[in-house]
């Protein structure tokens, strides 16, 4: 996909989600998400990428997108905020997706 990008949602709760998506399919997601909750009055007007982003990420510890795995794989090590289990799971699921 052209358009994709690399997606980490870190969850207080739940193992981080680590997967491969295109704006449009995250606009997508956030509007069916939206429409679940029914938290998003509208929630079947368009959304543009960053209120998607705002959607999807409200629930989660930490959330980012990356162009490519070299780049989140660099963040994830160097980021401070990550615990071990955090950061080697997150390091493990983005070895999956190459």
């Amino acid at each position: 996909m052209p358009d994709s990008m690399i997606v980490v949602f870190l969850y207080p709760t739940q193992p981080p989600a680590v997967f491969v998506a295109s704006r449009a399919q995250l606009i997508e997601r956030a509007r069916d998400l939206a429409a679940q909750t029914d938290t998003h009055p509208g929630a079947s007007a368009p959304l543009n990428f960053d209120k998607a982003w705002t959607v999807l990420s409200r629930d989660t510890k930490a959330a980012h997108h990356f162009p490519d795995i070299a780049l989140a794989r660099h963040h994830i090590q160097s980021d401070p905020r990550l615990t071990h289990h955090e950061r080697t799971t997150v390091l493990s699921a983005l070895g999956r997706l190459e």
